[in-house]
């Protein structure tokens, strides 16, 4: 029984540290370079519980997950009232996996492909993986724009299960590993669409 009262508590303590990792707003990280992915920036959310997080994820791995973002459109239009006339977006990713965070370089354009290739370390099997896309309003709003690219409604990021022992991937999207998937927001502003694979 005690034993069965400790895990419970591990897994309700774990699933709160996720939480709040996906909850925290860009601006609210440190981000260094990540060694791994060219164009990629590490994030950690400051104290020693996050510096333990991303220790553990880049030390001695078992596997590697990638991550292809190769199409991004918005359908809704992301920059009306821009005060600068441009009427671009300017597309970045954050991904979580297995609660360690990533950030894409910028992508200027309205629709394209830009080719965004993660490869993270892992430690298990099995890795939670939350898609989150944004458009960069360069200080001039208050907050950049979260893009929905989730078809649910009240939903806007995409979190998936990658099993690398069987290939499937459930979750906002399914599909198999290598195969390209594309998704589009829905019932919320600020629509976007991306198509992504996993491997």
């Amino acid at each position: 029984m005690k034993t069965i009262l400790n895990l419970l508590k591990t897994s309700t303590l774990a699933l709160a540290i996720a939480t709040t990792a996906f909850a925290q707003d860009v601006r609210d990280y440190k981000w260094r370079a990540d060694i791994n992915n060219h164009g990629w920036k590490i994030g950690t959310a400051g104290g020693p519980m996050a510096t333990m997080r991303a220790q553990r994820f880049a030390t001695n791995p078992t596997r590697w997950v990638t991550i292809n973002i190769n199409h991004v459109a918005q359908l809704d239009n992301l920059d009306q009232g821009d005060a600068l006339g441009a009427d671009r977006a300017d597309f970045y990713a954050m991904i979580w996996v297995d609660g360690q965070v990533y950030k894409s370089k910028n992508f200027s354009h309205d629709e394209g492909n830009p080719n965004w290739k993660l490869r993270v370390p892992v430690n298990d099997a099995t890795s939670t993986i939350r898609i989150r896309l944004y458009d960069d309003d360069s200080g001039l709003e208050d907050r950049d724009d979260h893009v929905d690219i989730n078809p649910a409604k009240g939903e806007k990021d995409l979190i998936l299960t990658f099993d690398a022992a069987t290939g499937q991937i459930s979750g906002d999207a399914t599909g198999t590993a290598g195969t390209f998937m594309t998704v589009k927001g829905g019932g919320d502003d600020d629509n976007g669409k991306i198509s992504f694979s996993i491997q």
